[in-house]
């Protein structure tokens, strides 16, 4: 496994690519001393072919949305900000 910082990231990306595709080496980036990103080999498709599979349509049915979750919260801090705004104008008017 290779550590490399984000601008030499940037200076050498196809140096980095090839590292990952021929020797197949891991590539963690890091910024400001903190991981930011791997760069990891892709499979190979005739190893697995399962992974390279369409999902079924009722498969992705039963997952949970990502957005429900997101439109939700924005929903909650919308409201909370509505509801802060309306009292702080009351005060000040009043």
């Amino acid at each position: 496994m290779v550590k490399i910082t984000a601008a030499e990231a940037r200076s050498h990306f196809s140096r980095y690519i090839s590292m990952v595709e021929l020797q197949h080496e891991k590539i963690v980036i890091e910024k400001r001393g903190r991981t930011v990103a791997l760069i990891i080999p892709f499979p190979d498709p005739g190893a697995n072919p399962s992974l390279f599979s369409a999902p079924s349509l009722a498969s992705l049915d039963a997952l949970p949305s990502r957005s429900d979750k997101f439109i939700g919260i924005v929903k909650e801090a919308d409201l909370d900000y509505r509801s802060s705004r309306s009292e702080y104008l009351l005060a000040k008017y009043s």
